[in-house]
């Protein structure tokens, strides 16, 4: 998962997945302001059996100055065994907490069903609400108490009265413990 924490909309951010100094894969990606991006690539068996530091790193490519970039990359342990199933990678803690909030959804553009990743790094009430782009209310989820952790939200693409979500661009606005984050997203057919 690609993150843009900036209020500023980024260029294409350019990424790069290594293990060692072996490079595994790299592309380009474009994660809009406070939004994230889901890579997912599959890796040619590329190194031999033993132990690595797996990394991936995101950069704008000097497209935006960052006053910050440590928080650019991630690393973890790698392990490479022979045999079949040849990568193992530890999964996160599933009892740790996320560091961040986080906010995503899947698929996008979708036909209609759709599926809201929270990551919250403690306990908070949530409330979700789905605006047309004209801001009249489509559907709206009651507030709840969610535990810190990672949550998943399913909008079966069905109006506040039953009916289906017409062909178009929404608005997905989710108020976490006070704070706002909106995503857009598109129902096609």
């Amino acid at each position: 998962m690609l993150y843009n924490r900036g209020r500023m909309a980024a260029p294409y951010s350019h990424w790069r997945l290594t293990a060692g100094s072996t490079l595994l894969a790299e592309g380009d990606t474009l994660v809009p302001a406070l939004d994230s991006a889901l890579v997912g690539v599959t890796v040619p068996p590329l190194l031999d059996a033993g132990s690595y530091t797996l990394r991936v790193v995101a950069d704008t490519l000097a497209g935006v100055v960052e006053t910050n970039e440590s928080n650019n990359g991630s690393a973890r342990s790698l392990t490479v065994v022979e045999g079949p199933g040849v990568v193992g990678v530890p999964s996160p803690d599933p009892g740790q907490a996320p560091a961040l909030l986080a906010l995503s959804l899947r698929p996008n553009p979708t036909n209609g069903r759709l599926s809201v990743d929270l990551e919250l790094p403690s306990a908070a009430s949530v409330e979700l609400a789905i605006y047309d782009l004209q801001g009249r209310l489509v559907w709206r989820e009651v507030p709840r108490e969610f535990a810190a952790g990672r949550r998943n939200v399913v909008w079966s693409g069905r109006t506040g009265d039953g009916a289906r979500a017409r062909v178009g661009v929404y608005l997905l606005r989710a108020i976490v413990g006070g704070e706002v984050l909106t995503r857009r997203f598109a129902i096609v057919r």
